[in-house]
């Protein structure tokens, strides 16, 4: 359960900070500010600060299932993790974009997708390496 969780907020912390970056990336792409909160009205380091927080806690958390479900993930080690990442992806991206969508609101919808995306990569790869299961 330990290396689980420290895997996770490892993976969590990388996914966090390459969150903040790509929201940074996307924002600045679309001459848009933030998609969450207005950067003008939040200080920016505020703003990672949240991201990656957010991105230790939640790998964690998103670790220990990754642990309970290991051995029906298909695949072995990255490719493991890199499934895992997609999936958790997948599950935890489709609310926040139709709830953006139905609101008329496209812009923040794909940068939820876009950010997202490239989020549970990097976490899955990190997972898929970092995690090694106790035998």
């Amino acid at each position: 359960m330990k290396n689980s969780i420290i895997s996770g907020a490892i993976a969590g912390l990388f996914s966090g900070i390459s969150g903040f970056v790509f929201t940074i990336i996307y924002a600045d792409f679309m001459g848009l500010s933030y998609p969450y909160s207005p950067a003008d009205i939040i200080p920016i380091s505020n703003i990672a600060t949240n991201e990656i927080l957010l991105g230790v806690i939640w790998g964690a958390i998103f670790g220990i299932f990754y642990s309970i479900l290991y051995d029906s993930i298909p695949g072995q080690g990255l490719s493991k993790g890199l499934t895992y990442g997609m999936l958790v992806f997948l599950i935890s991206r489709i609310r926040p974009v139709f709830y953006a969508m139905t609101g008329g609101d496209i812009p923040n919808a794909i940068a939820i997708t876009f950010v997202g995306f490239f989020m549970f990569l990097i976490y899955g790869i990190l997972l898929g390496l970092l995690y090694k299961p106790k035998k």
